[in-house]
């Protein structure tokens, strides 16, 4: 005759079983909505305080915000990754950087905006050519007063930055620039190194490179 015992311990461990997977399921679903939650705000270049700096080797630019009357309100910072620089009248970039689906390299970059004493609400911050006004890229909408997030630059745009071509616009809902600031390399945060080619001849040429 079968021991009813053992029945209602297989049934204790059905149950302890069914609990365990409850709650990994749970941790799943919780892990699963917080990596959405950050992926969609980096898929519009907000993240705010969730983005950190990075300990990489990069290059880094700033700008310092100021009101149309003048009054500083803040500043932006760019980490340039996986470029290195040949100095000169022009800033030449190494292409260093992965390449898209175009066969173009794509520089990796993280953006940390902080400003103060803006009275309006803004609509929108973004990079622009200053000698042309041609928009480079859109960093966010309805931007907080501290906001953080990645963006992808193709050559063009990572060399424009370099060679200090840009300027960041934060614009007002109604349309009124409420701050601007030329972005710059900043050529403190620079280590010189020397890269060496081997063509028909070894050539070997001088090189910056960004600081961790």
């Amino acid at each position: 005759m079968a021991d009813p015992g053992g029945w209602d311990d297989v049934l204790r461990r059905a149950r302890r079983l069914r609990r365990r997977r409850r709650r990994r399921t749970a941790v799943v679903i919780a892990a699963a909505a917080l990596l959405a939650s950050v992926g969609s705000l980096a898929a519009v270049g907000q993240v705010g305080s969730l983005l950190t700096h990075s300990r990489e080797p990069h290059l880094l630019l700033r700008a310092d915000l100021r009101t149309p009357g003048g009054t500083y309100v803040g500043s932006l910072e760019i980490e340039l990754h996986r470029a290195a620089l040949v100095l000169g009248p022009h800033v030449r970039l190494r292409q260093w950087a992965p390449r898209g689906a175009s066969g173009e390299p794509i520089f990796p970059a993280r953006w940390f905006l902080e400003y103060d004493g803006i009275e309006r609400n803004l609509a929108r911050a973004s990079l622009y050519v200053h000698s042309s006004g041609h928009r480079l890229a859109a960093l966010c909408s309805s931007c907080t007063a501290r906001a953080s997030g990645r963006i992808q630059l193709a050559f063009a745009q990572a060399s424009a930055l370099v060679n200090d071509e840009a300027t960041f616009v934060l614009v007002a809902e109604d349309g009124a620039r409420a701050a601007a600031g030329r972005v710059d390399l900043d050529r403190s945060h620079l280590r010189r190194g020397v890269v060496c080619t081997r063509e028909a001849e070894v050539s070997s040429t001088r090189i910056s490179t960004g600081t961790s």
